[in-house]
């Protein structure tokens, strides 16, 4: 049924319902929509960056909003999305695949559009899924693989899928090329939960800052900006500016 907030406790919440009595059942899932609008000086901060009078701009809202603010393959997109697995206090990460496939197909579309070459780390335990089924599928596979989670069975008990991750690529170059230039595969270890605690991270799956360090320049020229759709913890851009003034990062974080 219907449910209507009233100004009063007790106000009806369904059709048969008579006040005063308090509402007892249980609501499983509560959906608030708001109008999401780009920032008012959003696109004078992209043409900043654009131009090279700033090194990085961060923008909060949606990245659907932001990203058509972005002119078509002017630079490369490097993001790490909801994967669509439960996490907690990750938005859109608890939406039924029905939804969070069209969701995040939609916000791919632009991501493509905008990067010269896309980027997507991605779940093992949805990648099959998400390749078969997606509108937008990637054309190859790129392995991050983490050489201590090798002993680490809390994913499922395996340490098969613990110690790797797939990085998804969109882009003109075929597998055969990336393997010429030796970033079909990455081995970097990922965050140990301790070593997120001491630096303070509250995101659940941040990546590590070695990793991005490694992977930025095998992916970027001295001409492209880094857009980064779903900032996190905001470690491309502190890749990017480590990296020097050939990176000038964009970050596009969605709001979560």
């Amino acid at each position: 049924r219907r449910l209507l907030v009233g100004r009063d406790r007790g106000f009806p919440v369904c059709d048969d319902y008579q006040p005063p009595f308090a509402f007892t059942g249980t609501i499983e899932r509560l959906l608030i929509e708001v109008p999401a609008l780009a920032p008012p000086d959003a696109e004078q901060e992209i043409a900043a960056v654009l131009a090279g009078e700033s090194r990085y701009c961060v923008l909060h809202g949606d990245c659907l909003d932001l990203l058509p603010l972005v002119p078509a393959k002017c630079g490369v997109c490097a993001l790490d999305p909801p994967y669509g697995i439960g996490t907690k206090n990750i938005a859109w990460d608890k939406l039924p695949w029905e939804q969070w496939l069209p969701w995040l197909d939609e916000r791919l579309v632009e991501c493509t559009r905008v990067g010269r070459l896309t980027f997507a780390f991605f779940a093992a335990t949805k990648l099959i899924r998400f390749v078969r089924e997606t509108t937008v599928p990637p054309q190859m596979e790129i392995n991050w693989h983490k050489p201590m989670m090798l002993h680490d069975t809390s994913l499922n008990g395996s340490p098969f899928l613990a110690h790797r991750e797939a990085i998804l690529y969109w882009g003109p170059m075929s597998p055969k090329e990336a393997g010429k230039l030796g970033y079909d595969s990455f081995a970097v270890n990922a965050l140990w939960p301790r070593e997120r605690r001491a630096l303070g991270l509250e995101h659940p799956t941040p990546k590590p800052l070695g990793l991005l360090l490694q992977t930025l320049p095998h992916w970027t020229t001295a001409d492209d900006i880094v857009i980064d759709p779903f900032c996190g913890e905001g470690t491309t851009l502190v890749a990017g500016l480590r990296l020097g003034p050939l990176d000038l990062p964009l970050s596009v974080k969605h709001a979560e």
